[in-house]
């Protein structure tokens, strides 16, 4: 749990972070999340609060910036191909809203670091790494690559995070397999698991 926090924690800092290379064009994987970090710093600077009314544009750029279908089916694992398409929206919905209110809580808490985009790699006709690299106040530097795949819609959607090697996708992953295990694979059981502590 601890190094789900902190994956999710790096995706919080990112938002209000000013990029050291210049802000590129969304029609590559680079400029795709340069573009995604922008929007954040955008929302962060406008309000500061973090009511109920104020993370709805946090979970709007996470709901139009993370590919959240695929990550939902990837972190439930199996027990998705049981779950009706009602429950399925609703994972959905409550997966994205998590990671947009730890996002916001830790874009507030850390506003002095600088995220560099280092550069992109493509791993296939739809997906790239994109490289980066956050340094914190106290000089400390952390490596981030952003798994950015080509969405069935349009556009591209960030999959995963990787924070020094810990990959949000996976800690996720296994943090859902120990709710589905405790409510013995009934996916109502992680879903009410969820709504009770999404924030």
């Amino acid at each position: 749990m601890a190094r789900l926090c902190r994956a999710i924690a790096v995706l919080g800092v990112l938002a209000f972070l000013g990029l050291a290379s210049p802000v590129a064009g969304s029609a590559d994987p680079a400029g795709f999340v340069a573009g995604f970090v922008k929007r954040g710093a955008d929302i962060a600077a406008a309000r500061a609060t973090l009511d109920e009314a104020a993370l709805e544009p946090w979970r709007r750029l996470v709901a139009d910036s993370l590919d959240l279908p695929k990550i939902a089916a990837f972190v439930v694992g199996v027990a998705w191909r049981a779950a009706s398409d009602a429950e399925r929206a609703e994972l959905i919905r409550l997966i994205g809203g998590q990671i947009a209110a730890l996002y916001a809580r830790r874009v507030i808490a850390d506003r002095d670091a600088a995220l560099t985009i280092t550069g992109s790699q493509i791993l296939g006709p739809d997906e790239a790494l994109v490289s980066s690299r956050l340094r914190h106040r106290d000089g400390s530097v952390e490596s981030i690559d952003w798994l950015v795949r080509g969405r069935e819609t349009a556009g591209f959607g960030i999959f995963d995070i990787v924070s020094d090697g810990q990959s949000l996708a996976a800690e996720k992953r296994s943090e859902y397999a120990i709710l589905l295990q405790r409510s013995r694979g009934d996916i109502a059981g992680l879903i009410e698991a969820l709504r009770l502590g999404r924030q």
